[in-house]
């Protein structure tokens, strides 16, 4: 016997493959869209959440390696940037978000993935900068934040309401709790 969960992933993995099941006949194609994106939006969040969540546990090793061992710099240095993360994110976010309403969902979604890549090249590139590597820290994680819950957010809500949207957040939630332990 399938569980709810089973049949949610198969039918979502289905339809995002664009393969027709007797179910998904008689959904409309507004319904197939609904769906496609949602899985996209899962998928999207389970991996930002898991390469976050990398970053989250090296990161501090080279601050502190930066810092020459010295752990109460290094500390102090990740609680400051993570200050002026969130300072940044009160005023980002709610510019974003009008932007992403006139210029649509799509760019904004992908400034995450594509900023982390660039960015962690630099850091690569240039791991014993503490000024650049502090920079890439903070734009990361304001862009990572900005693109995995404002935007993220707002596709559901474009996608879906009332109970749906209930439902869909919840998932979302469990995408998350599962890529952190992943």
């Amino acid at each position: 016997i399938k569980t709810i969960t089973d049949r949610w992933m198969a039918s979502d993995a289905k339809l995002a493959a664009g393969m027709a099941t007797p179910q998904s006949k008689e959904c409309s194609d507004e319904e197939r869209r609904r769906r496609r994106t949602l899985l996209l939006l899962k998928l999207s969040t389970f991996l930002s959440t898991l390469q976050h969540t990398v970053m989250l546990q090296t990161e501090p090793m080279l601050v502190k390696q930066l810092y020459n061992n010295d752990v109460a710099l290094g500390t102090r240095a990740l609680a400051n940037t993570q200050g002026l993360v969130g300072l940044l994110g009160l005023l980002l976010n709610q510019t974003g978000g009008k932007l992403s309403d006139a210029l649509g969902r799509k760019p904004f979604l992908l400034l995450g993935p594509l900023g982390n890549i660039v960015l962690g090249a630099m850091v690569v590139r240039s791991y014993r900068s503490r000024s650049l590597v502090l920079f890439c820290r903070v734009l990361r994680m304001v862009i990572t934040a900005f693109s995995n819950t404002v935007m993220v957010q707002a596709a559901m809500a474009d996608t879906c309401s009332g109970r749906d949207l209930a439902v869909a957040g919840s998932q979302i939630g469990a995408v998350v709790g599962l890529s952190m332990v992943v």
